[in-house]
């Protein structure tokens, strides 16, 4: 059920249009983290932040306590699921004023908790892949108060098998099969991840640390058998992939009324240390080298970042924001790759392969929000940021850089909680500096030279949305928005004729137009449908052809869907996921990829001593990744030259879990 805990409150939500989810609305689903609640907010979906510049405009849609966490590599997904949800006092779904339109954020939850004297929750599971392997996970999450002393502690094992297993075919330009691959990529990762974090009052105000260290670990074996045209042996491809990543971050914040004022300091130091090392191999029919290669590589980066903010009231309730943030953003690659053909290993060089990599920037920025006229709000501001990026090793280059963007929301009230919503501003991305330096896929023959001229894509954005809810739990929105790109960000060919190399990179101006709908339906027999889907478009022009076409890898359309019934302590349901993206336009070729779509079937109960027993099959209808390239020589304004289509599947997966609380 729908309240407003008090006077006040209903208020303020017939102001910002804030919609009040207390903690017994959640009841009947048994949430055992702040996780479980916030997925079952009407009408809401996570989202992890956009790929922009700077930390206010990278924050995800979930707030903790009315702050946004002060983490860049933590995902809000994890940090929700370490606050018990005995702690939840209610959800606050935020809308237009009050969401920060600043962050591209125009729909936020805020989770309210209580002080906590002591709680943890805990879970355990098992997956059992096609070939019989199991993957084994579990948690645990504490989280406690000591007088004005409140604190928390985490961790989490993942261990994860692949069994993946597919199908390729080589066509020459007149369709006829060259060559046939039977593929084996059995694949098993692991990671674990250690987190904590504490409040306490500093300096007569609240202070908040929070720091995690994470390790992935990636092992891949591909096993590649090879017949000809005809279908006899034609010999074999084995490859071997090993990388580990370990990410530590600490995150600071402080807060303190000062008069009117309230001022908030954050600090965040991020550092991450990425290792790799691939072979390959591959032999004749007769168990001869034909050709190998080796890769090593290693990138050292990290992100420092500090920000100030303040806010206070103004005239006729509006309200001031003023916020400056300064980073330093660093990246230094070390590749090595050689390939034998039979005569011994050869160094190949790349160019940018080793490079160091810095960006230092500051930005500066204002926001102003209020009613202007009765039923509607408006928040109205803009940033300016500058920037300098170095490059020194095997490219040396600065670039200065100097951006302002500028936000305007206006959104109506549609009597007690519906809403319509307007906004413009523009956006400016993040680079990549992966995009920098240069990288090889030596098992599927690709490479991808580093760019040293790229530049941040930017867009004027244009966006109206209206959200309408009906209903305890019933909520229908529909997104509308329009794109104009400065610089967009796509694949370009790099170096001289003759020996060209794609690399990431500016491709001038192009649109993009798309729509998104979310629903959350109730039917009879306490079911619950819910569906996110978008679907959007894109156009560019072609720096090789001159032809208009879509951005590379350009995601085109997403759909989820699930489907719940809730019986006594009994609940289950079904969740399908599919994705689609545009192709990706290479140097001599064009290659499209689609994931594979994904339906989950599960079921739930908590009727054993308050236990969360849940059992779920996924990939029930045995989907696949496919690849499909069509190829062209010396490159696409050349003759068509055959093309490969390759299909790679995981099988069914089944899986048990336990969660509780203690």
């Amino acid at each position: 059920m729908i309240t407003a805990s008090s006077a006040a409150t209903a208020q303020t939500a017939v102001r910002t249009q804030a919609v009040i989810y207390e903690a017994d609305h959640f009841a009947q689903f048994e949430p055992r983290t702040a996780l479980d609640m916030v997925e079952r907010v009407p009408g809401f979906v996570i989202d992890e932040g956009e790929d922009r510049r700077g930390f206010a405009g990278a924050q995800s849609n979930v707030q903790i306590d009315g702050e946004p966490p002060v983490s860049k590599a933590q995902e809000i997904d994890d940090i929700l699921e370490r606050i018990p949800a005995r702690d939840v006092v209610r959800i606050e779904l935020i809308r237009g004023a009050g969401s920060n339109a600043g962050s591209a954020q125009g729909v936020r939850v805020n989770v309210v908790r209580s002080p906590t004297s002591g709680g943890g929750v805990w879970d355990l599971g098992a997956a059992l892949a096609e070939d019989g392997r199991v993957s084994p996970d579990g948690g645990i999450a504490w989280s406690g108060r000591v007088r004005t002393f409140e604190y928390g502690l985490s961790a989490d094992v993942d261990i994860a098998h692949f069994p993946i297993r597919g199908e390729r075919a080589d066509f020459n330009a007149l369709g006829f099969v060259d060559e046939t691959r039977i593929e084996r990529v059995p694949t098993d990762e692991r990671e674990g991840r250690i987190a904590g974090e504490a409040s306490f009052p500093w300096l007569s105000g609240s202070a908040s640390l929070n720091a995690q260290v994470s390790r992935i670990e990636l092992d891949e074996r591909t096993q590649t058998a090879l017949r000809d045209g005809s279908g006899a042996p034609d010999g074999a491809i084995d490859g071997v992939l090993e990388e580990g990543e370990t990410i530590s971050e600490i995150g600071a914040s402080w807060q303190r009324g000062v008069g009117v004022w309230r001022a908030d300091i954050d600090a965040i130091l991020t550092r991450r240390r990425f290792e790799a090392g691939e072979t390959t191999r591959e032999e004749d029919a007769l168990g001869d080298l034909e050709e190998a290669a080796e890769q090593t590589q290693r990138i050292d980066s990290g992100e420092t970042i500090l920000r100030a903010a303040a806010q206070r009231p103004v005239a006729d309730g509006w309200r001031l924001e003023l916020g400056v943030e300064a980073a330093l953003n660093t990246l230094e690659q070390r590749l090595s790759l050689t390939e034998d053909d039979g005569g011994g290993p050869v160094p190949v060089m790349l160019p940018s392969a080793n490079v160091r990599v810095e960006e230092t920037r500051a930005e500066a920025s204002a926001m102003m929000s209020g009613a202007p006229w009765p039923r509607w709000t408006l928040e109205a501001g803009g940033s300016v940021e500058v920037s300098r990026l170095t490059q020194s090793g095997d490219a040396t280059r600065e670039t200065n850089l100097t951006y302002w963007k500028p936000s305007i929301q206006l959104v109506r009230a549609l009597g007690e909680r519906d809403q319509l919503r307007f906004r413009f501003y523009r956006d400016v991305g993040q680079l990549d500096f992966e995009d920098f330096v240069s990288a090889s896929d030596i098992t599927s023959s690709i490479v991808d030279a580093g760019n040293p001229n790229l530049r941040p894509e930017r867009s004027w954005r244009l966006e109206a949305a209206g959200d309408w809810r009906f209903g305890d739990d019933g909520a229908f929105g529909l997104t509308l928005y329009r794109w104009f790109i400065e610089d967009a960000f796509d694949l370009i060919p790099l170096g001289p004729p003759g020996d060209q190399l794609d690399a990431p990179g500016n491709i001038g101006n192009a649109d993009a137009y798309g729509a998104r709908v979310s629903l959350a339906l109730p039917l009879p027999l306490d079911v619950e449908l819910r569906i996110d889907a978008m679907a959007r478009r894109s156009k560019a022009a072609d720096p090789l052809t001159g032809g208009a076409r879509a951005i590379s890898g350009f995601d085109e359309s997403a759909v989820t869907i699930g489907l719940r019934q809730d019986v006594a302590a009994f609940a289950w349901g079904l969740d399908y996921e599919r994705e689609t993206e545009a192709p990706s336009y290479r140097l001599d070729r064009i290659e499209g990829e689609q994931d594979a779509e994904d339906l989950t079937l599960w079921i739930e109960t908590t009727a054993y001593g308050g236990v969360k027993l849940r059992a779920w099959g996924a990939n029930l209808t045995d989907s696949a990744d496919t690849r499909a390239r069509r190829l062209f020589d010396p490159d696409r304004l050349g003759a068509f030259d055959g093309s490969d289509r390759r299909s790679r599947g995981e099988g069914l997966t089944f899986g048990l879990s336990a969660s509780g609380r203690f």
